[in-house]
C-alpha cells in the first residue's frame, strides 16, 4: 500500500524500481549462467486478475552486482547453507507512466522464465497467505495461496520473495519566474 494522503492535488505517484534479492549457493557461484532471466511485474491493485500490469524482464549479469557471502539460518528448502547474495534492481520508470498509478494498493510479483532459476531470497514461510498470489499455469489461473490446497498444512503462512520497492512521488511545481 502507498500512502498518498500528503500528495498535493495534481501530484502523482508510481513504483520507480524494485530490488530483488538474488541468491546463489557458494559452490555454484563461479559456474552460474549469465543468461538467466527474471521478470518483475507490478499490478496496480489488490487482485492481479483485474489490475493494470507493468513488466520489466532482465537477464542477470553476475559481474555487475555487488555480492556478499551469507550463511543461512534454518533454511526451509536450501540444500547449501553458504550462499552469495546481491540486490538486483529492476527500473520501472520507462514502463509506468509519469502520470502515475491510480490505485494506492499494488502487488509486486516475480516470474521465473527458466523454472526455478534464478533463486530469489524468500521470507522462510513467515508471511500471511491471504495477500500472496500465485499463477502456476494458465489453466489454473491466479489463486490466493490461502485458498490453495497444497496437500499439507503450513497453516496460514507463506513464503514471499524478498523485495525492496521504491516509490516516486511527482508534484507539479508552481511557476516561480514571476
Amino acid at each position: 500500500n502507498h500512502d498518498n494522503s500528503n500528495l498535493p492535488v495534481g501530484g502523482s505517484w508510481r513504483v520507480s524500481s524494485v530490488d530483488v534479492l538474488l541468491t546463489i549457493p557458494s559452490s555454484e557461484f563461479d559456474y552460474y549462467p549469465n543468461n538467466v532471466e527474471l521478470t518483475i511485474e507490478i499490478f496496480g491493485g489488490t487482485d492481479p486478475r483485474f489490475a493494470p500490469t507493468w513488466r520489466v524482464k532482465q537477464t542477470v549479469d553476475t559481474s555487475k552486482l555487488e555480492w556478499i557471502n551469507v550463511r543461512l539460518n534454518n533454511p526451509y528448502h536450501a540444500y547449501e547453507i553458504g550462499q552469495r547474495k546481491a540486490w538486483w534492481t529492476f527500473d520501472f520508470t520507462s514502463v509506468i507512466p509519469e502520470s502515475g498509478m491510480r490505485s494506492t494498493n499494488f502487488i509486486v510479483g516475480a516470474v521465473w522464465e527458466n523454472d526455478s532459476l534464478p533463486t530469489v531470497g524468500y521470507s522462510n514461510y513467515n508471511r500471511p497467505c491471504d495477500r500472496n498470489w500465485t499463477k502456476y499455469d494458465e489453466d489454473e489461473g491466479w489463486m490466493l495461496n490461502s485458498d490453495r490446497n497444497y496437500g499439507y498444512d503450513f497453516g496460514d503462512i507463506c513464503s514471499w520473495p524478498m523485495l525492496r520497492v521504491h516509490v516516486e512521488e511527482r508534484v507539479v511545481a508552481e511557476d516561480c519566474s514571476r
